[in-house]
């Protein structure tokens, strides 16, 4: 038995309910509020379809750069040791994994990028 198998093997019923049925409820609201957040966003774009063309190149840029990253990372899998024996990763999720905390990487230089250089704007101006 895991750790977590005990530790919910050990809650009162309410608790029990709250982890089974509160996770899955907070699943369910995540994705109303993701469909919500894409639609409204539709909404506003065929409204006025001019001031969303820089949101349209942004949200390219970032499919680029994370088509970038991916192209960039390995897909070598992973084996580890644990109490319960060895666990495997597949290659696969390991490629996905290392693309996200490429892109992290990226997201963080160019972050300290644009400070620098709206710093320096704002000086000599």
């Amino acid at each position: 038995m895991t750790e977590l198998e005990l530790a919910l093997e050990n809650l009162n019923p309410a608790s029990r309910f709250i982890v089974n049925y509160g996770t899955i409820f907070t699943y369910i609201l995540f994705g109303v509020a993701i469909l919500l957040i894409i639609g409204f966003s539709a909404i506003q774009m065929f409204r006025d379809f001019k001031k969303a063309i820089s949101a349209i190149i942004g949200v390219g840029a970032l499919i680029l750069l994370f088509l970038l990253c991916y192209w960039m990372s390995a897909a070598e899998p992973l084996t580890y040791l644990t109490a319960e024996g060895d666990k495997f990763t597949p290659g696969s999720t390991m490629k996905i994994v290392e693309a996200c905390i490429y892109m992290a990487y990226f997201m963080f230089c160019g972050a300290i990028l644009a400070l620098i250089v709206t710093s320096f704007a704002r000086y000599l101006k």
